[in-house]
């Protein structure tokens, strides 16, 4: 029988709403999720998850380690993830 260790970390976390984490669709190579895409909300989509990656995505202003949470849709995530790899956002 093994001995399990239980640790309850009490953490606490601000949420902060922000305007320009919302649900969209950037541009992607796969026809089936830009089918019926509206050019104009494409580039405001754009628009807005390149105005928060520099708003979140940043090296953190001290020498204190911070972590930030993320929550937005999937679309949304695949974008900031090419971003922070460095590939092409269309991959």
């Amino acid at each position: 029988m093994g001995l399990f260790c239980i640790w309850f970390v009490q953490l606490t976390v601000e949420l902060k709403k922000s305007d320009l984490i919302r649900e969209c669709t950037p541009p992607a190579w796969r026809k089936d999720i830009i089918a019926g895409a509206n050019q104009k909300e494409t580039e405001g989509c754009v628009k807005n998850i390149e105005n928060t990656f520099k708003n979140y995505f940043i090296t953190s202003p001290d020498s204190k380690e911070r972590n930030d949470i993320i929550v937005c849709h999937g679309n949304v995530i695949r974008y900031f993830v090419t971003k922070i790899l460095k590939v092409d956002t269309m991959a």
